[in-house]
């Protein structure tokens, strides 16, 4: 859709100049029903070494057991994550249909993250990373906005096996 809209005169063609760059950042992230986001960003593609090293953090963070919901990211499908997966017991993965990112809980924090920038666009040169990393922490620290994400009703079936 539209990055952003703009006006004219009656009569006239609206123009909005861009640079045509796309700033990017990659990131991965889990979040918990009761309100906890994990995240890293990083630069380059997440591989399955990433993947595991992230892993490794959240099984440091978390005490008990693990549900994770994924995609079916190379990284997460790599023989490497499988194995490291099987060796932690405390670890549950759970692969979601090829393309549903609606049924993603984690989805949801991308879409709110959007949001935000779509609502209050960066200066050309202000820093993105260090912007989406801001962002994320703002949204971390707001445990009732990322337990809302488990509110969309596509993912209520996540509340629903943990009897919530």
């Amino acid at each position: 859709g539209p990055v952003a809209r703009t006006w004219a005169p009656r009569g006239q063609r609206p123009v909005v100049h861009v640079t045509g760059g796309r700033r990017r950042v990659n990131a991965i992230s889990a979040i918990s029903p009761r309100g906890r986001l994990w995240f890293r960003c990083f630069g380059g593609t997440l591989t399955a070494p990433r993947f595991v090293t992230f892993l490794e953090a959240l099984l440091h963070d978390v005490r008990g057991p693990i549900e994770l919901v994924l995609d079916k990211h190379p990284a997460h499908v790599a023989a490497l994550t499988r194995r490291w997966v099987q060796a932690h017991p405390r670890l549950r993965v759970h692969f979601l249909p090829s393309y549903a990112p609606d049924l993603n809980p984690d989805e949801h924090v991308w879409s709110h993250l959007k949001g935000l920038f779509a609502r209050d666009p960066l200066a050309a040169k202000e820093d993105f990373a260090a912007a989406v990393t801001d962002s994320l922490e703002r949204i971390r620290a707001d445990r009732a906005l990322v337990s809302q994400f488990f509110g969309h009703p596509a993912v209520a079936y996540v509340k629903e096996a943990l009897h919530w």
